[in-house]
């Protein structure tokens, strides 16, 4: 925790919102790699 995370919480939300999409694109492109392999 950091004093400039807990004075200006919008930090979090954007963080929030920048992993989350992160997270989604890292999905896509782990299904679109896995399913080659699934119907080899």
């Amino acid at each position: 925790m950091t004093p400039r995370a807990d004075r200006d919480p919008q930090l979090w939300y954007i963080h929030s919102i920048v992993s989350g999409l992160y997270l989604v694109n890292y999905i896509q492109i782990g299904q679109r790699d896995l399913r080659p392999l699934v119907r080899q």
